[in-house]
């Protein structure tokens, strides 16, 4: 696997990075109250929306109060019907090269364990042979640190 360019790497962390802040300024947000706020900003009542969107003006009541969650096609004709497009920002939990890290350290552990019953000992410590195997996992750049 071709690890990713200098520019791609720049515009997911950008991307990652504008996705967090915005999460952690607005804070967590139902699509229900989403579609409430911008409808009610519009000045549209529920049955306008429904009308501009195609959908039953029962539908807007239960996705605006979260009995229901809509699927992708319907909250794009919703959010067309509020002059709106749709665009999903992906919100890291943590830092890619530290998950990228982290997998590489226990998929090395791993792969130590399952090749201590096959070799002799080696006089090198076991950290330094962990370390060995994640820098060799992580300078391969394949997917193999993903192998269950």
């Amino acid at each position: 696997m071709k690890p990713p360019s200098p520019a791609e790497k720049a515009f997911v962390d950008k991307l990652l990075e504008t996705s967090k802040a915005l999460s952690d300024q607005v804070g967590p947000i139902e699509v229900g109250e989403i579609i409430k706020l911008l409808r009610t900003r519009l000045r549209m009542t529920q049955a306008i929306l429904a009308r501009r969107a195609g959908v039953p003006q029962s539908y807007v009541a239960n996705v605006e109060t979260g009995h229901i969650t809509p699927t992708l096609k319907s909250l794009r004709k919703l959010l067309t019907a509020l002059e709106c497009d749709l665009a999903l920002y992906p919100i890291p939990r943590a830092s890619l090269d530290d998950v990228v890290e982290k997998k590489a350290h226990s998929t090395a552990l791993k792969n130590l364990y399952h090749k201590s019953n096959e070799v002799p000992s080696s006089s090198k410590s076991f950290d330094a042979l962990v370390a060995e195997e994640k820098e060799r996992l992580l300078s391969s750049g394949s997917a193999h640190i993903w192998d269950e």
